[in-house]
């Protein structure tokens, strides 16, 4: 599995749409292995999910995103965990231990219309589905 963080600096950046990098990881033996950077383009949203297609992408971890944006990454087939923030290492080790509920962005906790996820189920708090999101995902980050 490829994943992705969208990211400004050594954060999720706040918007999908201005982040300036890719960071990849791989999972392998329960483990979380970098996989390198990949520069995103400022140009239409079409470019950036080209971008992580190209790349390999499964699985972005982002802070929030834009209704088009999901919209084509659902389209592509990367399952999207928007609306989350915080530094690279916390991120990772909270999808790790299946505790990314406690980076969900405020203002994300009313409904599931506000997360782009195909795997968040509408009409369910973003806080519960983002909790229980990962079950099958427990590894260690090394």
């Amino acid at each position: 599995m490829l994943i992705a963080l969208a990211t400004y600096e050594d954060r999720l950046a706040a918007l999908f749409e201005n982040a300036c990098e890719l960071r990849l990881f791989i999972r392998e033996n329960d483990k979380i292995y970098p996989a390198g950077r990949h520069s995103l383009p400022y140009s239409d949203p079409c470019a950036r999910i080209s971008a992580l297609t190209s790349c390999g992408v499964t699985l972005l971890i982002c802070g929030g995103l834009t209704g088009c944006s999901r919209r084509l990454l659902i389209r592509s087939g990367i399952e999207i965990i928007p609306w989350i923030g915080g530094e690279v290492e916390t991120v990772l080790h909270a999808w790790a231990t299946d505790r990314l509920g406690a980076l969900v962005l405020p203002g994300c906790h009313n409904s599931g219309r506000c997360c782009g996820s195909r795997t968040l189920q509408s009409g369910s708090g973003c806080r519960q589905q983002h909790r229980g999101h990962n079950t099958s995902n427990k590894q260690g980050v090394s």
